[in-house]
């Protein structure tokens, strides 16, 4: 049988150019060159593709991406299930591969194993050996990850090695992938509509620790959707809402049943106020006015209530930032800044605004007890920021080296696995007290004598 080398020629890909354009030029070189002489069984053409809100990115997080590294996975990824004939780029963030398999799936078992590739490799591009490892490298005022809506993947077989077989075989499984995407968020934005109907969200509730009067200092809000749904996870509920413009209704639903069920915990008799913060959503510019309206009407005083802010929120409109904060102090409430050190902009926020909490970024916590940059730059953070009426928040802290190491630096404040992990139900007084007990502070430092943990 004739090799694609020798029956493709470069100049006859007009066709080609309804694929996208990221993806034309390597596919067609890879699949002219494969060389295969033997065809008995069709091979198939699977692509991994993925899907910008914002185009504009891809360029730039190109720079940032190890293709190597990517092909390599990929290979392992598919090899688990075919035999890999060959990978190849298809830009930045897109991955194709031709396969052989010995037997032919029928249609619903392929379906299957697509669904199931789809989730491997998708974890994988997602996780932090790939995806998630650029994030944390990039350090740019607006985060190109926010116009990231998912990766899907599209298959077809190339039945012929010739022109017509291989243009059909790339047209197919391209408009595959966006087919996939398509029927998954659709799914996604149906799940999402159920839930706002009927209001089907769950309030989840973790403690910020004082490990110095060994007591609670507030208790951070976080929602969940429903057991064994899709969209459970917060990050993808509001992704979700943000995709389908529902952000506003999603962050107003969630905020009320905090407040509703903070209010329950309000009535038991308490031997000193509790404090409750709560995220606030990107599009609260907008709706700012109803925050206060929503305390008042569940009969929650402002100054029991935190609103966190994070850096990533409103770093594409800074003067509402500082508009927002402005208003809640004014109306008494509290405002933290939260994901402090994640970004660019942390000391343009931290000095622009009155918070009366900073939290600090988990990343800066992690493995601190062997980094020493990190514990110069957070000891130098309580030197800056230090507020005798305000709180320095250390988050994601998960282990005994870690804490220890922190408070060796003079940090009171904490929040994370280590403690109490988010639960339905705040945790009382006695069991707060019980847990914080067997921290041993004696090594903790003294800080400047004012300080003093």
């Amino acid at each position: 049988m004739t090799g694609v080398n020798q029956t493709m020629d470069g100049k006859r890909f007009e066709k080609i150019a309804i694929l996208d354009s990221m993806m034309k030029d390597e596919i067609v070189e890879k699949l002219k060159n494969l060389g295969r002489d033997l065809w008995e069984e069709p091979a198939m053409l699977i692509l991994v593709k993925g899907f910008f809100k914002d185009e504009e990115w891809i360029s730039y997080l190109s720079t940032k991406i190890d293709k190597d590294e990517l092909l390599k996975e990929f290979r392992k990824k598919i090899g688990h299930h075919f035999k890999v004939i060959d990978v190849v780029n298809t830009g930045p963030f897109d991955v194709a591969a031709v396969v052989d398999f010995e037997n032919t799936p029928d249609e619903e078992e392929l379906s299957k194993l697509m669904d199931h590739i789809e989730e491997d490799v998708v974890d994988f591009l997602l996780g932090p050996k790939y995806l998630g490892r650029i994030k944390e490298q990039v350090d740019i005022f607006t985060d190109p990850f926010k116009s990231l809506v998912d990766f899907s993947i599209g298959h077809a077989f190339i039945r012929k090695p010739d022109e017509d077989g291989i243009i059909s075989a790339l047209n197919i499984a391209f408009k595959d992938t966006s087919v996939r995407k398509s029927v998954k968020m659709s799914r996604l934005t149906e799940e999402l509509l159920r839930i706002l109907d009927r209001q089907d969200l769950e309030s989840y509730f973790q403690p910020i620790v004082d490990v110095k009067d060994r007591k609670a200092l507030a208790y951070e809000a976080l929602i969940r959707g429903p057991k064994r749904s899709l969209l459970r996870r917060p990050d993808i509920l509001f992704k979700v809402a943000s995709l389908n413009s529902l952000e506003m209704e999603l962050d107003k639903l969630a905020r009320r049943k905090h407040l509703e069920k903070f209010k329950k915990y309000l009535s038991r008799e308490k031997s000193e106020p509790a404090i409750l913060t709560i995220n606030l959503g990107p599009q609260t510019p907008m709706f700012v006015d109803e925050i206060d309206k929503d305390a008042e009407r569940y009969g929650i005083p402002p100054g029991s209530i935190v609103w966190e802010i994070s850096e990533r929120t409103y770093i594409d409109d800074f003067a509402a930032f500082v508009r927002v904060v402005k208003y809640l102090s004014e109306k008494g409430h509290r405002v933290a800044i939260d994901d402090f050190g994640s970004g660019a902009t942390s000391l343009k926020l931290t000095f622009s605004i009155k918070s009366n909490f900073v939290k600090i970024d988990k990343e800066l916590v992690t493995d601190i007890e062997e980094r020493k940059d990190k514990q110069v730059f957070l000891y130098n953070i309580i030197r800056s920021f230090y507020d005798p009426a305000g709180a320095l928040v250390v988050e994601g802290v998960e282990t005994k080296e870690e804490l220890d190491t922190l408070m060796k630096i003079g940090y009171r404040y904490y929040q994370g696995f280590y403690f109490f992990r988010p639960s339905p139900e705040i945790p009382d007084d006695e069991s707060i007290t019980k847990k914080l007990s067997a921290i041993d502070t004696e090594s903790a430092r003294i800080f400047n004598g004012y300080y003093n943990i």
